[in-house]
């Protein structure tokens, strides 16, 4: 029975390690360098009084509520799931992850391990998340030369953007599919894009938006304008897959120094529990077993920063 509260306990430190990383890298991964790039960029326009207030390049007012992040993170990883039944089920998991804890093995240290059980649809989510955003990444270039060439066929750009949400799966075709019906229903395309931005966080989508703002303000030829955007975007991809090519030996290093002590401690929990009892036990092995883990995630985050190439 202590074999099994052990490898509870190594678990859910694991997922809590690797949850904080994963939101340490979401803000400072290449998606937010570029979100600051570009309100830098605007920044000098900000005095201008003549300056549109849509510009899609000026940085978002501040979410309304402490729920509106969480909300926006389901909206991105494309679960129907509402802000109050996340919250449930979280609850849920961590109030038996502590009594499960608490009934296996007496102490206050077990009950709290097993709480982070908490954490793990939040951590699911945000995987869910980097993994549609990926996929919508990886699927916007075609979105855009379906566009233009139903720009070029003499369809208006809300059919052209109905079309794309027709013919492309999920999660292009659906976001599209969403703008074409609020442009529809009455909303300013302005309006509709910038949700489409906040929605889709990829670093293409700004430009394209900031696109269709210019030419509906300045005219122009829309369908090249796409075109071009496409070319940029496939450019774009393909040297990122070389860089990570090239950064997959330091990535996977940065993963085994991850996942390496927390698989050796947790097998000798289960085999040998006598030998790494030391280590929660007594208050040197506490600091230890600290000291160890602060280590580990700071050697994580210092390796995974190696491979990362600023473009």
């Amino acid at each position: 029975m202590s074999a099994l509260v052990l490898g509870l306990c190594f678990a859910t430190a694991f997922c809590a390690a690797w949850f904080g990383i994963l939101v340490l890298e979401e803000g400072r991964g290449g998606r937010a360098r570029t979100r600051r790039r570009l309100r830098a960029l605007d920044r000098p326009q900000a005095a201008d009084e003549s300056t549109d207030e849509s510009s899609i390049l000026r940085s978002a007012p501040a979410p309304a509520g402490w729920l509106e992040p969480l909300r926006l993170l389901l909206e991105r990883a494309g679960e129907p799931v509402g802000v109050a039944a996340f919250l449930a089920i979280s609850a849920t998991l961590a109030a038996a992850g502590a009594a499960l804890g608490s009934a296996l093995w007496q102490g206050e240290a077990t009950g709290l391990a097993g709480a982070a059980a908490g954490l793990l649809p939040l951590l699911w989510l945000v995987r869910r998340r980097r993994a549609r955003m990926r996929r919508f990444e990886q699927m916007f270039p075609d979105s855009l030369d379906l566009l233009a060439r139903a720009l070029r066929a003499g369809h208006a750009l809300s059919a052209g953007l109905h079309m794309v949400g027709e013919e492309l799966e999920d999660p292009v075709g659906p976001e599209f599919s969403r703008v074409s019906e609020e442009i529809r229903l009455g909303l300013d395309i302005g309006t509709a894009l910038s949700d489409l931005a906040r929605r889709a966080d990829v670093p293409e989508m700004p430009f394209f938006v900031t696109a269709l703002t210019i030419q509906r303000e300045t005219g122009g030829n829309l369908a090249e304008i796409i075109d071009g955007l496409a070319r940029v975007i496939r450019d774009r991809h393909a040297m990122n897959g070389k860089i990570r090519s090239v950064t997959a030996q330091t990535r996977w290093s940065a993963n085994l120094l991850l996942i390496a002590p927390f698989a050796f401690g947790g097998s000798m929990a289960l085999l040998r529990p006598g030998y790494v009892a030391p280590l929660w036990e007594t208050p040197v092995g506490n600091t230890i077993a600290t000291a160890a883990l602060v280590m580990v995630t700071v050697g994580y985050v210092l390796c995974r920063r190696l491979g990362v190439v600023q473009v």
